[in-house]
């Protein structure tokens, strides 16, 4: 997937401005700042409409999470509510070391099958499977009790701020579980040949994750605390690890306590402990309009 492009006539996207719904690329001019794409209008049918490129980029460009180094050098993701990832941790490492080798049958077995047949679609399944797989290694949970009707506190878990401890152990809320698998999400995304994102909708309610597939550039949203909610009331785990952006998106969504409204992200970079997530910079294969 590598110098594969990223946005190209018939690709779904999220559009900005306030519109809270998707669209599919028709044609660019990054020149003239001009997207066109086609939306759904009221009636249900389509139409196209022109938005600002540097607004669509701003909202669909992968993301970079804050970091820092410390006194060895090493980088220090830095993350919501004071949380940090030190990549040279030894028990971050364990786990990650832990990830891949659960992924190593991930790929040995969906990952080549789907690369052998040349499936756009199995290679994106064995992706979604792939971080379903990731998120088994962790074992964080939430405040949460009952699906989200009342909340609690194991205090055998650890719910502070370094994300090695959390995810061998740990509890939280949404910006935390969120915070706690991003970093091994951005560790293999290289490798997965997806592009991350950290979102928060405009209201700043709620926090979760989500990854585009390369190279059909599919978007999946990962809500780890709204799948502990659902598995909490009785459904299986990974409902909403890896769904289509297309459902996640256009629905009501249960963030406990009774409370339901549509997610969607902001149009622009949240910030983690004061500190921007960036949007990345194109690279010279991004755009093919051809």
């Amino acid at each position: 997937a590598a110098g594969t492009p990223r946005y190209f006539p018939g690709r779904r996207i999220l559009l900005p401005a306030g519109c809270m719904g998707l669209g599919t690329i028709l044609s660019l001019d990054e020149e003239a700042d001009c997207a066109m794409l086609a939306v759904s209008a009221v009636d249900g049918h389509q139409e196209e409409r022109t938005f600002s490129w540097r607004d669509v980029l701003l909202l669909n460009q992968r993301h970079g999470l804050p970091s820092t180094t410390n006194s060895t050098g090493a980088t220090v993701l830095r993350l919501e509510d004071g949380m940090w990832a030190d990549l040279s941790s030894p028990l971050l490492r364990a786990e990650l070391a832990r990830i891949a080798l659960v992924l190593d049958r991930v790929f040995s077995q969906q990952v080549n099958a789907a690369l052998e047949a040349d499936d756009d679609k199995a290679l994106d399944a064995a992706r979604c499977t792939a971080v379903m797989a990731m998120r088994s290694c962790l074992d964080v949970t939430s405040f949460a009790r009952a699906g989200g009707a009342a909340r609690g506190r194991d205090r055998g878990r650890y719910a502070k701020d370094d994300v090695a401890k959390l995810a061998a152990h740990g509890e939280g809320h949404c910006r935390t579980c969120s915070s706690c698998f991003a970093p091994f999400l951005w560790c293999f995304a290289e490798l997965l040949a997806i592009d991350p994102h950290y979102f928060t909708d405009a209201g700043a309610r709620h926090q979760w994750l989500q990854f585009d597939t390369r190279p059909s550039m599919r978007s999946f949203a990962c809500d780890i605390y709204r799948d502990e909610l659902a598995f909490q009331r009785g459904e299986a785990r990974g409902g909403h690890l890896a769904q289509p952006v297309e459902s996640a998106y256009t629905q009501p969504a249960d963030v406990g306590n009774g409370r339901e409204w549509q997610l969607f992200p902001k149009d622009q970079p949240l910030e983690l402990g004061g500190r921007h997530v960036v949007s990345a910079p194109l690279e010279p294969t991004d755009v093919a309009m051809g």
